[in-house]
């Protein structure tokens, strides 16, 4: 069973890395400004947080980076990020950089490289501001993640994620459409859609199922039943290499 289960997380983290992204932040390449931590060291876990104070902004694009992590994000800080880490070991610390320049502004947040495969006790909670316009690329490797985007201003996410359980959270009231481009590779992953915009997902798999409620299949596209009505829609593509893919239309949040 164990050598199995090691099969299954090597092929994950291949697929994981072959699914990386990249994000261009030319407009930044004058500015460099790293973060230090608050950090209390118990002994065992090490907790960092850390905020970033509001400003307007036009443009706020984020990217995260995490190889071995639970992430927990939702869109219910004060802040432009309130976040709040844990971790049992040095090699897991996080780096941090967020700039701003002409009403942009850049957040690159990553853990260092690590050989360290020990996920126990390695945290992420991060809140973001509701209001601020937000294009998010996340590459998550091993760990579950719960992405709660109801609260945030969304306008595009790529995610790349590696191995475990995903939960995504799209029951938003968005004000524009939204784009989303989300490659699993180990996992099951669940997706929760609105039922008051229009919604098209095209989902495809390799080994697993697909799975769908309040949604009309069409090939390989599923649509809700606001999607010809409503003036907002959010696009969303979504593959898998093993596990199922839960798609759930519901309005309550």
């Amino acid at each position: 069973m164990k050598t199995y289960l090691r099969e299954i997380i090597i092929i994950g983290i291949s697929i994981f890395l072959l699914m990386g992204c990249t994000i261009s932040i030319d407009d930044f390449d004058d500015i460099d400004f790293s973060f230090d931590f608050d950090v209390v060291d118990d002994g065992e876990i090490i907790t960092e947080t850390q905020n970033i104070h509001f400003e307007e902004l036009e443009e706020f694009k984020v990217d995260i980076s995490v190889t071995i992590a639970s992430l927990d994000l939702i869109g219910k800080g004060d802040d432009l990020l309130d976040a709040n880490f844990k971790y049992s070991n040095e090699s897991m610390k996080p780096e941090m950089k967020y700039i701003s320049k002409a009403g942009k502004g850049y957040l690159s947040l990553k853990n260092k490289k690590t050989k360290n495969k020990n996920t126990s006790n390695n945290t992420w909670d991060l809140k973001f501001n509701p209001n601020i316009p937000v294009n998010i690329n996340i590459d998550a490797g091993v760990g579950e993640m719960d992405l709660d985007f109801s609260d945030i201003n969304l306008r595009k996410a790529e995610i790349s994620l590696g191995v475990g359980s995903t939960e995504i959270d799209l029951r938003g009231n968005y004000q524009n459409d939204v784009e989303i481009e989300l490659n699993a590779g180990v996992g099951e992953l669940t997706i929760y859609l609105p039922d008051n915009i229009g919604v098209e997902v095209n989902a495809s798999k390799g080994i697993g199922d697909i799975s769908f409620q309040n949604l009309e299949k069409n090939g390989s596209n599923y649509y809700n039943s606001a999607y010809n009505e409503s003036k907002t829609k959010i696009f969303l593509t979504v593959s898998a290499g093993i596990g199922s893919i839960n798609l759930i239309v519901d309005k309550e949040l």
